[in-house]
């Protein structure tokens, strides 16, 4: 599936731009039961600790907007679909290994980055708050990211360095180490279009910007790992949950 240069390029700078993951009818079709979803997180019977709200509303009159749906992929086949498609599992297979699996229970999630109030997440690994080295992640874009609406911003190559120690009281980078901040200083944009998916490694540091727009950011997000990996220095998180691809997984349709 990749080419050569696809290959190297993500080795040497920790993450690969997939333009035109989904065709349009596709990212239409998930966006219709995002909305439905988020619509449901709305209501009494839609609240769920695997949801997580803004601190304000995006409208006036109206509760809290939704930042985070938590196990998307158990909302509806449609959005385990694109975890676990055929082409994934052969993406997979060439970053990880022929024993690369789905990990349930890191990622799996939709991020919603309303107008105005989507908030900033601040410059972190992955890793360092998963306490392991040897995940990826795949991103896949529903809405527009563009600077001004909070896009993902990378450190190209610093997922050689592994993981860098996090600031104090803090599993966030320290931008006030002179190493890890002549890193930071490096940072570039990764704007997106709807469909566009993003393939980075569990070291390579990112952050996204408040959004301060008239523009939602929406997207899906998963993470992979070989199987049979255990947390690595993280002992006192849930033991990760692995599913070889074409396995079975339950779903709310």
């Amino acid at each position: 599936m990749l080419t050569i240069e696809e290959r190297r390029f993500f080795q040497a700078q920790g993450y690969l731009r997939l333009p035109g993951w989904l065709a349009e009818p596709r990212v239409a079709e998930l966006n219709v039961l995002a909305d439905d979803e988020l619509a449901r997180v709305r209501t009494p019977s839609g609240s769920s600790a695997w949801n997580l709200l803004e601190n304000a509303p995006s409208e006036p009159g109206k509760g809290p907007a939704v930042y985070r749906l938590s196990r998307i992929a158990a909302r509806h086949s449609a959005f385990e679909e694109v975890a676990r498609e055929a082409r994934v599992a052969e993406l997979m297979q060439e970053v990880l290994g022929p024993d690369a699996a789905w990990c349930v229970n890191r990622h799996n999630m939709m991020l919603i980055k309303a107008p105005r109030v989507g908030r900033e997440v601040p410059w972190h690994q992955d890793g360092v708050n998963w306490g392991h080295t040897g995940m990826v992640s795949l991103m896949v874009f529903l809405e527009e990211a563009k600077p001004d609406n909070g896009c993902l911003q990378i450190v190209p190559g610093a997922h050689r360095e592994g993981l860098f120690d996090p600031a104090p009281n803090s599993g966030n980078m320290n931008a006030a180490d002179p190493v890890q901040g002549s890193w930071l200083r490096q940072a570039v944009p990764v704007p997106a279009r709807p469909g566009d998916a993003l393939l980075f490694h569990a070291c390579t540091p990112h952050y996204s910007a408040a959004n301060g727009s008239e523009c939602s950011r929406r997207n899906l997000i998963f993470a992979y790992v070989r199987a049979g990996e255990a947390n690595g220095s993280r002992s006192r998180m849930e033991p990760l949950e692995c599913l070889a691809f074409g396995s079975a997984c339950a779903t709310r349709g």
